[in-house]
């Protein structure tokens, strides 16, 4: 009985479309700046338009790099939600403005006309 030859089902990456040594280095460096482009292409040693011509070119870079943007949100929120838990008054407002409108915790603001009578409600849109 002889080797059957199997293809790989997963595609091979093409010179196009893997990660050089320095794209490594500069999602090393964005994730190291939260996502920073612009500290992050010094750190690597690149400027940023290169950075921003990989993500237009490599779909893998591109990939790479919001997949560390999704980590850089968690920090965030997760840096939010403990200024809420301990009653920072800025962060709990914010979080009132942003995550709770949907229960009607929505800023307006009323403006009376000393012209023809009407009156307009204006919501803030954050």
């Amino acid at each position: 009985m002889g080797k059957t030859n199997r293809k790989s089902s997963r595609k091979k990456p093409t010179k196009s479309n893997r990660l050089s040594i320095k794209q490594k280095v500069m999602i090393k460096a964005l994730t190291e700046q939260l996502g920073i482009v612009s500290v992050a292409a010094k750190q690597a040693g690149i400027d940023r338009c290169t950075h921003y011509e990989w993500m237009g070119k490599n779909p893998r870079y591109k990939e790479a790099v919001n997949k560390m943007g999704g980590l850089v949100d968690d920090i965030i929120e997760r840096s939010f939600i403990g200024l809420v838990i301990s009653k920072n008054p800025a962060s709990v407002i914010h979080g009132v403005k942003t995550r709770l409108r949907h229960r009607g915790y929505v800023e307006k603001q009323e403006v009376e006309h000393t012209g023809q009578s009407f009156k307009l409600i204006i919501e803030n849109p954050d």
